[in-house]
């Protein structure tokens, strides 16, 4: 399968981080690209990740392990998405399994990448502050559920 045209990776940063496509190409150009096939694994439960990845291809999910030993879907991505935010801290472990669900392509930054980004443009730290309270709402929903 080949690699994403490049302006539809940059659309998608454009998107991701409501960034105008100049600075998503100058965003873009900072990551590794890669891509996944169905059932790969992108992150693994238990790694630390060095990375933050935006999803441009395909679709994965996170699933975990629960207590009591069944699969739980924690997380569907689509492209656009990002995850494997907590390698910015570069103190979290992932506790579950980013899979590829389908083909999908990944860019993946580097954790000190990312936080450069972050500190040269509000937009990008805007995203992920959106993100961040996202996951806090899922993870709050979910408690009560």
């Amino acid at each position: 399968m080949p690699a994403t045209a490049p302006h539809r990776a940059e659309a998608l940063i454009a998107d991701a981080f409501c960034c105008s496509p100049e600075l998503a190409a100058v965003i873009s150009g900072k990551a590794d690209y890669r891509r996944y096939s169905p059932k790969s694994t992108i992150l693994h439960s238990g790694a630390r990740s060095d990375a933050v990845y935006v999803l441009v291809e395909g679709r994965a999910q996170a699933i975990a392990l629960s207590f009591d030993g069944r699969m739980v879907l924690v997380q569907d991505y689509q492209p656009g998405d990002i995850f494997g935010e907590g390698a910015i801290s570069g103190t979290v472990t992932a506790f579950e399994d980013i899979v590829a669900v389908s083909e999908s392509e990944a860019g993946q930054f580097r954790s000190a990448v990312f936080v450069g980004l972050i500190e040269s443009h509000p937009c990008v730290a805007l995203a992920v502050s959106r993100l961040l309270t996202k996951r806090l709402g899922q993870a709050n929903r979910r408690m009560v559920e």
